[in-house]
């Protein structure tokens, strides 16, 4: 497979990409300061191509997406004063070009990660979570989340949209599990490691597609 992650150097990204490359997939990975990448073990495969772009530039984005098989999205805000007063607007922007580029190139698959609580899981996670961390620190970037998701779903894509739980450096554990029922089946903490295992699995696989999975361990 020919993997494209956007992101690749934030901590999910990274591991993904190793992953991915782990597992024997061509990697083309999107970033402003690839240099990050190539300058660690992954930077080494042969397998990996690094481009710098930004994912707000439409033209890398798209240069990026050709001759792509499958799409990672693994971007966001991050948590600053900024992003606690002001609705950020990279996922959705950067989600558009995505998506327009992938129409144009013929490129179907898109795997998109965003997070526990947003979407129609808003009261899952951990009750601090949803009661004080979400609303008070994260609701700005929540905002461009759901908005992202909705761009996703109603593209023409084969997409899948995973909301990891609250997210540990902890180690792989191998025991992710999907929730459905937000109700009855309580999320807790996942690994990065996990996560990212679970990524670039639903990016090779054709089973997955046009569904929203919580993750948790």
């Amino acid at each position: 497979m020919k993997l494209l992650i956007a992101g690749a150097t934030g901590q999910v990204g990274a591991l993904a990409v190793a992953e991915a490359l782990s597992e024997g997939h061509e990697v083309t990975a999107l970033a402003r300061n690839p240099a990050r990448l190539e300058q660690g073990t992954a930077g080494k495969s042969p397998r990996l191509r690094t481009v710098a772009g930004d994912v707000l530039d439409r033209d890398a984005v798209r240069r990026a997406v050709a001759g792509q098989d499958a799409l990672l999205l693994v971007f966001g805000a991050p948590l600053n004063l900024q992003t606690i007063a002001n609705v950020p607007v990279v996922r959705t922007e950067a989600t558009g070009h995505f998506i327009d580029a992938m129409k144009e190139s013929g490129v179907r698959r898109l795997v998109v990660m965003t997070g526990i609580g947003a979407g129609d899981s808003r009261r899952s996670g951990r009750a601090i979570f949803r009661n004080v961390i979400r609303p008070l620190l994260l609701g700005r970037i929540y905002v461009d989340m759901d908005r992202q998701e909705q761009l996703v779903q109603a593209s023409p894509l084969d997409w899948t949209i995973v909301r990891p739980a609250e997210l540990t450096n902890g180690p792989a554990l191998g025991n992710v599990r999907t929730i459905t029922d937000y109700q009855r089946e309580p999320a807790s903490t996942i690994s990065r490691s996990d996560v990212a295992r679970f990524l670039v699995t639903c990016c090779a696989s054709a089973a997955l597609p046009k569904q929203c999975y919580v993750i948790s361990s």
